[in-house]
């Protein structure tokens, strides 16, 4: 494709030099080479390359949420259509998607279930906030080359740079936040947490998700680890950190 790229931990040794997760908390290789040459992105990748998190040319490590907005506002622009996502994904999407009419399907989290809904909905994109891109004009699967090379092509036919983009994009603040909860009492718990939200609406589609005019959160068990994950987004980052805090509290009440 005629870039210069430096490849950063590119031995395949069976070892990773640091958690594999595309997070700005693994992306201090990636900030300090950005930096010190000047180049136009990094890119974070986890360990089977299907997620993607950025660094823009100015040193900023960008939550991996950032991710398929981006490649979301370039693709609608001239492919319109069903766009499908989970339920813990940034609502940046859900404005990037308004913007260019098209509509928003919400699955389970899972690559499994973003691609089943796209195939079933017959959608043009599916993605998910943990940096997971589908584009099935190419393959209905989250691949982490696609979406880089699409990342600069937009670069290169928009002749803006990565903050710019980026900047263009509407801004939340989401908290991700995880408590450990013994696997006998994991989803009474949860049933029980639904109380917190009394006289509200409730989206029960995957785990509790209840909605207000400045953001969202969320109450799901995780299907890995023995846990309950916490998900709070806000206009405000004061306001989603006061929300992740309340449910904390009140889930860890449940769980004693």
């Amino acid at each position: 494709m005629g870039f210069d790229l430096i490849p950063i931990n590119n031995e395949p040794n069976g070892f990773f030099p640091h958690d594999p997760e595309p997070r700005p908390r693994n992306a201090q290789q990636v900030v300090s080479v950005v930096k010190a040459i000047g180049a136009d992105a990094g890119f974070l990748l986890n360990s089977d390359v299907s997620r993607v998190s950025l660094v823009s040319e100015t040193g900023e490590s960008l939550s991996e949420e950032f991710t398929f907005p981006l490649v979301a506002d370039a693709w609608l622009a001239g492919h319109p259509g069903v766009v499908v996502t989970n339920f813990s994904t940034s609502r940046m999407i859900e404005d990037v998607a308004a913007a260019r009419r098209s509509p928003i399907v919400r699955t389970k989290v899972g690559q499994s279930h973003a691609v089943q809904a796209l195939l079933h909905e017959e959608g043009v994109l599916a993605g998910e906030g943990s940096g997971g891109v589908a584009i099935p004009a190419f393959q209905p699967a989250f691949d982490g080359f696609l979406t880089m090379g699409y990342i600069l092509e937009t670069l290169a036919k928009s002749g803006k740079r990565l903050s710019a983009l980026v900047g263009a994009l509407p801004r939340y603040h989401i908290i991700k936040e995880k408590i450990y909860c013994p696997p006998s009492i994991i989803h009474s718990v949860v049933d029980a947490a639904e109380s917190l939200f009394r006289g509200r609406a409730i989206d029960t589609g995957d785990g509790l998700r209840v909605e207000d005019r400045g953001g969202w959160v969320q109450i799901r068990i995780s299907a890995t680890e023995p846990m309950i994950r916490v998900i709070a987004e806000d206009r405000s980052k004061e306001r989603a950190r006061a929300k992740a805090d309340e449910i904390l509290h009140e889930i860890e009440l449940l769980i004693r």
